[in-house]
């Protein structure tokens, strides 16, 4: 069974980094979910196969980089959406745009929940109560986090156990802020190479290293085999195609 006090243990780890709670879908929609060979081809190879990081001199150059290449990552994707916008009259769609930019500079730059700072979407859905995951009131986002700046979560002490870098805390950071589609819809949708292949890499990277804050605290529980369940609403599994 999984036990739900780990879990929330794990969770919290993971929340050192997120500027607010992790988005909720507000629609259902019926998914028939399917496992072919070339699912399973793209799951048996490394992260970095799957997002198109094949080149070792272009991936050493790009790691050279440092938190520059997430940036220019952010900035070349904004740009190209933004441009896609305007060749189809869809202004309003840029403010996603807009978003991931703020996110940015809010993380790099900006004082955890600082009114000043805080993005304007975010300001926004404070001022409104509630935002696409739910209610959110004054004090939810960065929660535990007040005053924080950049460098303070570089050098927390669940960054320093698990040997994070300042890109893995920046992708950790922009991955549970509302830039989440960012990451999530190209790997859905199998785009290879990822738009922000780099801030994927930094992102995986991270998770993996969170690990450890688990396996110094409480070394006992960590080497401990678990089953751990991910509820999908809405879907189905092809049950006889996967015996296959």
């Amino acid at each position: 069974m999984c036990e739900l006090a780990d879990a929330h243990r794990e969770r919290q780890e993971i929340d050192e980094f997120r500027p607010v709670v992790a988005p909720l879908s507000a629609s259902v929609v019926q998914t028939t979910i399917v496992c072919n060979h070339e699912i399973w081809q793209v799951a048996a190879k490394s992260i970095r196969a799957a997002i198109g990081i094949n080149d070792n001199e272009v991936f050493g150059k790009n790691l050279r980089k440092g938190l520059v290449a997430i940036v220019e990552e952010f900035v070349v994707l904004s740009l190209q959406k933004a441009h896609e916008n305007a060749q189809h009259h869809r202004a309003h769609s840029t403010d996603d745009e807009l978003n991931d930019l703020e996110n940015i500079q809010y993380i790099l730059f900006g004082q955890a929940q600082h009114k000043q700072h805080i993005p304007h979407q975010v300001a926004k859905d404070i001022q409104n109560g509630s935002y696409h995951g739910g209610e959110l009131k004054d004090g939810d986002y960065d929660h535990g986090h007040k005053g924080m700046v950049f460098r303070d979560f570089c050098t927390h002490e669940n960054s320093r156990i698990a040997g994070l870098s300042p890109e893995n805390v920046l992708a950790l950071r922009l991955y549970t802020s509302s830039s989440y589609p960012r990451f999530n819809r190209p790997l859905r949708k199998r785009h290879n190479p990822h738009p922000c292949r780099m801030t994927v890499h930094y992102l995986d990277e991270g998770l993996k290293n969170l690990r450890s804050i688990r396996a110094v605290h409480n070394d006992e529980e960590f080497t401990k085999i678990q089953m751990l369940y991910r509820g999908l609403a809405g879907a189905e599994v092809d049950e006889d195609r996967l015996r296959r």
